[in-house]
C-alpha cells in the first residue's frame, strides 16, 4: 500500500512545540502516583492535538528519586503508534 505525503506548506502541517510544552506542562502539573500515568497523558493529548502524527514517544525521568540509599535518576519511556488521518 502506498502511503500519501504530507505536504508542508503551511504551519498547521507541522508540531509546534510551543504547543508540545504546554501540553507537557499542563500533564505533569497533575499530581500521579506512575510515571506512566503522565506518559501516557501527554501521548494521548498529542494524538488529539495533532491528529496527523503516526507516532509518539514519551520518556519521563526524576532526577532524585524517593529511593533510599538509590543515586542516579529512575524513568519510563513509552511508545504509541496512530493511524494519521
Amino acid at each position: 500500500m502506498e502511503e500519501k505525503q504530507r505536504s508542508l506548506s503551511s504551519i498547521a502541517d507541522v508540531v509546534d512545540y510551543v504547543v508540545l510544552n504546554r501540553i507537557v506542562t499542563s500533564a505533569m502539573a497533575i499530581p500521579s502516583p506512575l510515571l506512566e500515568e503522565s506518559a501516557e497523558r501527554i501521548i494521548v493529548n498529542i494524538a488529539s492535538e495533532y491528529p496527523f502524527v503516526k507516532e509518539v514517544t514519551v520518556s519521563i525521568f526524576k532526577l532524585n528519586p524517593p529511593i533510599d540509599g538509590f543515586q542516579g535518576k529512575v524513568g519510563v519511556t513509552l511508545s504509541k503508534k496512530f493511524h494519521a488521518s
